[in-house]
């Protein structure tokens, strides 16, 4: 399965040689999902590509520019297979790891001790009368 570029930021510069808001890098992840039953992982990898200045005549304004072109000038400036290694390489990792931080032998959790209580029935109460005494006036 192939990855996927997520564009995160276009930085620009307002002005440059009569043409404005000219990119001049473009912040990226490349993303590879792993699926399989129950097990869902993301390889991931960040990068950010410093673009040429543009002629005037090959230049596409800002509001002009799509997520495609984008896309297209990462493809075309970037080693897309050397990215898509690194993605299955983590996926790989994930999957089979060489190293596994296990919980030291000198901290691990004891089981703790069982304690049973036992219910006591509570006795009855024991009933009392009381007798109203009545003084005289």
């Amino acid at each position: 399965m192939a990855f996927e570029f997520i564009i995160s930021q276009l930085d620009s510069i307002p002005s440059f040689d009569g043409m404005d808001k000219v990119i001049s890098t473009i912040h990226y992840r490349a993303q590879k999902q792993y699926e399989e039953d129950v097990i869902h992982f993301t390889a991931d990898t960040y990068g950010a590509l410093a673009v040429d200045a543009p002629h005037e005549a090959s230049f596409t304004p800002y509001d002009e520019v799509t997520k495609e072109m984008v896309e297209g000038w990462l493809t075309a400036s970037l080693d897309c297979e050397a990215i898509e290694a690194n993605l299955d390489a983590q996926i790989a990792n994930f999957l089979y790891p060489s190293i596994v931080a296990y919980k030291l032998p000198w901290n691990a959790v004891a089981a703790a001790p069982v304690v049973v209580v036992e219910e006591v029935p509570a006795e009855p109460a024991a009933e009392t009368t009381t007798e109203e005494e009545v003084i005289p006036e």
